[in-house]
């Protein structure tokens, strides 16, 4: 994302998905997109492009930047919102974490599209885990049909 017009072009696409899917009542109970471009990734502002329903830290965006980037997201703890998180299963490039730091089956969902990392919080278990994947993986997919 590497001017204006784009930045405002995610931001509408992120506005109508984060209005559909992120709330209290809703499949997700926060999200997140995070910038990949490291030329881009030395202010907060630059590194989380958008985010409801979550309050990330630059270090704990950082790092999950530094995971997607270098690789390495299922071999690290994520820190979101004070609750660690363990990579427990992985597909084609969808990543599923779980909470190790709650009972209560909280879990990330993260999806990597070339230029930035969607990330989806929800509550629940296997149900929950299988919409909260569906509605991130929503959001990666139409931002790579835009070309992020």
């Amino acid at each position: 994302m590497s001017g204006g017009g784009e930045s405002s072009a995610v931001q509408r696409i992120w506005n109508v998905w984060s209005t559909a899917n992120v709330g209290p009542e809703k499949v997700l109970q926060g999200a997140a997109i995070l910038n990949l471009d490291p030329e881009r990734t030395t202010k907060l502002a630059n590194v989380v492009h958008a985010q409801e329903g979550l309050t990330l830290k630059l270090a704990s965006a950082r790092s999950i930047i530094s995971a997607v980037t270098e690789e390495h997201l299922h071999e690290d703890y994520l820190e979101v919102a004070n609750q660690q998180y363990l990579v427990t299963n992985t597909s084609e490039r969808l990543y599923h974490a779980r909470s190790v730091s709650s009972l209560t089956g909280a879990g990330l969902i993260l999806v990597p599209t070339g230029s930035t990392v969607v990330l989806g919080a929800y509550n629940g278990r296997t149900a929950a885990a299988a919409k909260a994947a569906a509605a991130t993986e929503s959001l990666a997919n139409e931002l790579l049909r835009r070309g992020y």
